[in-house]
């Protein structure tokens, strides 16, 4: 008598068994040294994170801050770069561009964090399936400790925006079952949040900045539709409403997190903002260029 399927599970990656580390980590994407833009990245990043800490050490830093700084660079540099190619995943120029910006945010406006653009990165691959699996049970230690983390350092609504968006995950075209459990368990770590510990004011000129970025940024949703790229794992063209929900899903948490946690917040969702600018920005181009394939590619 076959085995009973569940219910909760919901659409599997088509011919990919999980296997090893796959098992546990299912939004893991490789970097494609093949590409010039991801190696131009890479070394972009590690090349800026050694000159930073030095020109900081030369600044009077102390040594070990100068070098955190340097490396705090480095990974938002690479991680802007990694949001571009979630955010479109058809043009990777954007996501250099993104990187070149976040550059110069990051050593003139200290801008960027780390840890909030690594959960960032996942939250998108999740909608995304970019990897071409669902995520696992290692993803999502990561997003949902990431977020009540943030939530404890006075940061209350990245418990509440990660479990809104579990939630939706499960209800969207191939969702997974059991993201309503990881929703609610996303929802509890409220409970260990601070609040009102922070003051969170926001500067007129961020405001004129997210105007600029939902301005520049929303065509991307419409030209999602036409997603011609592939998961990494099972080379299945992306679900365009997934990206979609993806990209709305990242304007509409940029937008509710720096309205209610303030100009800090501004800045360490620089990096990602500006990589979205440039993701619009080189759309924008390729249009002009009559370079965007309007055909929808058979799933």
């Amino acid at each position: 008598m076959a085995k009973k399927g569940n219910k909760f599970i919901g659409p599997q990656p088509a011919d990919f068994e999980p296997t090893g580390i796959n098992a546990w980590l299912g939004l893991g994407r490789p970097f494609d040294w093949d590409s010039w833009l991801s190696r131009g990245a890479i070394l972009a990043g590690i090349l800026a994170a050694a000159v930073t800490a030095f020109v900081r050490d030369q600044q009077g830093m102390e040594g070990t801050a100068a070098t955190m700084a340097g490396i705090n660079l480095g990974l938002n540099m690479i991680l802007s770069y990694m949001i571009g190619r979630e955010l479109d995943p058809d043009r990777r120029v954007g996501g250099l561009i993104g990187c070149g910006l976040t550059l110069l945010a990051s050593f003139f406006l200290e801008a960027g964090n780390p840890l909030v653009l690594l959960w960032l990165l996942f939250i998108l691959r999740m909608f995304t399936r970019t990897s071409g699996d669902r995520h696992r049970i290692a993803d999502n230690v990561l997003i949902i400790a990431i977020a009540v983390y943030l939530g404890k350092e006075g940061y209350w609504l990245y418990p509440l925006t990660t479990g809104a968006f579990y939630a939706l995950e499960s209800q969207i075209s191939e969702g997974y079952g059991r993201s309503l459990y990881l929703a609610a368990i996303a929802l509890a770590g409220t409970a260990l949040a601070e609040y009102n510990i922070l003051d969170n004011s926001l500067s007129l000129i961020y405001l004129l900045l997210l105007a600029v970025f939902f301005i520049i940024f929303l065509p991307e949703l419409r030209v999602a539709l036409y997603v011609h790229a592939r998961g990494d794992k099972n080379n299945k063209v992306l679900n365009p409403r997934r990206l979609q929900v993806a990209q709305g899903s990242f304007i509409l948490m940029c937008f509710v997190i720096i309205l209610f946690h303030g100009d800090s917040q501004v800045l360490a969702l620089l990096p990602a903002i500006l990589t979205a600018i440039g993701c619009g920005l080189w759309l924008l181009v390729c249009l002009i260029r009559k370079q965007v394939d309007f055909t929808i590619e058979k799933r």
